[in-house]
């Protein structure tokens, strides 16, 4: 599907109750430029919405509107699947990257594959590469006294990483976000079978240099494993570096855009961090609690009963991270951030047996960027040359943060 069915509306189906039907577009909600990303979606848990609707936009889905179910659709593979992710189902159909679109057990031996590269003690052994490139690419910054945050670092530290760590030529970093981009917030323009595709043909060359002259890079370590007693095709080779890269040149790029926002605008939280950076590795947590940006899906596996009502086999439920971390009936006060605020298990980073493979890495990335961030340059705020703008999606961003600090406080 060129991505031109999006936003497109259905007919609501006879069995979905009337009461449950709701007019929201995930890609579109109401709201959006006015209370940003999370206070759009925050809007669905008022106290006459029920805990599970049905929209009839991007060809018709339910949506899990409380925590709970968010976390049931996430833990339970036996009744929500993963082969079809991607709202709306055309271009979900054609998301082949595995093995996020495979349930147990196909999915366990790839996913132990995965933790070869991305498991916590492996990526712990990257920790000097990480804090290198954060701290070179914000002494470049330090000295102007303004940036585009997303610009001018978070679009350049993440990526570049990952293009280390798999191999890759750096000066490629920018042509394959631009192909994830259309992957992970589809504009209309190119389908999500050929952004697929021009991944897979980047990547052909590249995995057959890696079979044939392999190294300790991700991509060599990932090609050359065995699924089971066998050797990895082509296609799978493909589709599992292809997961790799959207996860890895995209998610944590947009996070740190929220996060960096919010310290602008709030300088004792930003104080409260410069002035006790042992703090950030668990301050991250609550973070990443208030400013979650993913929002996939789940297919029905069969009929089932959920929340009073009946969900068909083959029907899509959207799961979005940020109503159940935002949910009031699972947090006090969830719109704001609370450095003191007791952990418990939330869906930041998905959950079940798709819990993210790289949320080491994504967690490392955050942290060392606000230890070193605050660091050098401990006091800014937003410029108020251009307002942020946010893009609701499957996995959503904020643009035009700009920010602005006196070049004498800089350290």
């Amino acid at each position: 599907m060129a991505a031109a069915g999006l936003n497109a509306k259905v007919e609501v189906p006879d069995h979905i109750p009337p009461e449950r039907v709701i007019d929201f577009d995930m890609f579109n909600p109401p709201g959006l430029a006015e209370e940003g990303l999370h206070g759009a979606w925050k809007r669905l848990q008022s106290e006459d919405t029920p805990d599970l609707v049905w929209t009839p936009y991007n060809g018709g889905h339910w949506i899990a509107v409380r925590g709970s179910l968010v976390r049931e659709g996430y833990s339970d593979p036996t009744r929500f699947s993963s082969q079809c992710i991607w709202i709306p189902r055309e271009a979900g159909l054609d998301y082949e990257f595995i093995p996020i679109i495979m349930d147990p057990p196909e999915h366990t031996p790839w996913r132990q594959i995965l933790n070869k590269v991305l498991g916590l003690k492996h990526i712990s052994a990257f920790d000097d590469l990480i804090e290198q490139q954060a701290v070179e690419l914000i002494d470049n910054i330090k000295d102007r006294g303004h940036c585009d945050f997303a610009r001018d670092y978070a679009e350049i530290f993440p990526v570049r990483i990952f293009m280390i760590l798999l191999g890759l030529p750096l000066e490629d970093g920018p042509y394959l976000k631009s192909i994830v981009d259309h992957i992970t917030r589809p504009d209309g323009t190119v389908s999500m079978r050929d952004a697929s595709n021009m991944l897979f043909e980047y990547l052909d060359p590249v995995i057959d240099d890696r079979w044939a002259n392999p190294g300790e890079d991700f991509i060599s370590v990932l090609i050359n494993s065995e699924v089971e007693g066998r050797k990895i095709t082509k296609p799978e080779a493909q589709r599992l570096i292809g997961l790799i890269l959207i996860g890895g040149l995209d998610t944590v790029i947009n996070f740190l855009g929220f996060v960096m926002m919010f310290l602008a605008e709030n300088p004792e939280y930003r104080r409260e961090l410069a002035n006790n950076p042992q703090r950030i590795r668990t301050v991250v947590e609550e973070l990443g609690r208030r400013f979650p940006i993913v929002a996939i899906a789940r297919t029905v596996k069969k009929d089932i009963e959920l929340d009073g009502v009946t969900l068909r086999q083959g029907e899509m439920i959207l799961l979005p991270t940020m109503l159940d971390t935002l949910d009031d009936r699972e947090y006090e006060c969830p719109m704001k951030v609370d450095f003191d605020r007791r952990r418990k298990p939330n869906s930041f980073f998905g959950g079940g047996p798709h819990v993210c493979a790289g949320m080491h890495l994504a967690r490392k990335e955050i942290i060392v960027t606000l230890q070193e961030w605050l660091k050098r340059i401990p006091e800014f705020e937003l410029s108020d040359d251009v307002a942020p703008r946010y893009q609701s999606s499957i996995v959503s961003t904020i643009k035009g943060v700009r920010l602005a600090w006196a070049v004498e406080s800089v350290r």
